[in-house]
């Protein structure tokens, strides 16, 4: 048997190394077998997504993305270009979409910080003249964390990604959601794709920051 990842967005970017618990958990899971044959549990080591198991033998990526993974096995997708043809003429230059995050949620900013990046979003709206304004919430986040006041919340049955293709969206903005990197391939390089806050978020991991503004340069991502 071998498996394949295809990692969700800036896991893209960095490696999470298996900790030694984890490391030590995996063997007990091999104790299922006693329960059922047919579940033969295979450890491993490295990263924690399972890129350096011998099992894995492809991974895909998205171009632009940086990667820390064996050449060998990486597997670039082609581009996501479907529905970029727009041009800024047929674009609508009131229309615009803020994507949001469970940022509190997961211990990388606190109280304050929303209400201060909320406010830069809806100051910088305005400023430029947005006044129809949609609103992604995270499928994790009830509480709509960065829904700026008068926003239109999105319910849509498809895949963010692939609604922003057909829409005339003429900014995309939030904070570092993997939606706003992948919007840079689907729209161009005509669509403005702002990042709000990043100087307010607690980041957990060594180099995290440091890697996602890299890669925000890279993809002409503006940095408020």
């Amino acid at each position: 048997m071998f498996a394949r990842i295809l990692p969700d967005g800036l896991l893209n970017i960095q490696r999470y190394p298996l900790s030694l618990p984890k490391l030590i958990a995996q063997h007990f899971r091999r104790l299922r077998r006693l329960v059922s044959p047919e579940l033969d549990y295979s450890c491993f080591s490295g990263d924690r997504i399972g890129s350096d198991a011998p099992f894995v033998d492809r991974i895909y990526t998205l171009p632009g993305f940086p990667h820390p993974y064996p050449a060998s096995k990486v597997v670039e997708l082609p581009p996501l270009t479907e529905g970029a043809g727009d041009t800024p003429a047929r674009r609508d230059p009131t229309h615009a979409l803020v994507v949001g995050q469970p940022l509190i949620g997961i211990g990388m900013l606190d109280a304050e910080g929303l209400v201060e990046i909320t406010g830069r979003i809806a100051g910088w709206l305005a400023e430029k003249g947005f006044t129809r304004i949609d609103y992604k919430a995270h499928p994790r986040d009830p509480n709509h964390e960065f829904r700026v006041p008068g926003s239109t919340l999105l319910d849509i049955d498809e895949p963010l990604e692939t609604y922003i293709a057909h829409q005339d969206y003429a900014a995309i903005v939030g904070v570092n959601s993997t939606t706003m990197f992948i919007a840079r391939q689907i729209c161009g390089p005509d669509v403005p794709i702002v990042s709000f806050g990043m100087d307010r978020l607690y980041f957990k991991i060594e180099g995290e920051e440091e890697r996602t503004l890299k890669l925000m340069k890279m993809l002409s991502i503006q940095v408020l």
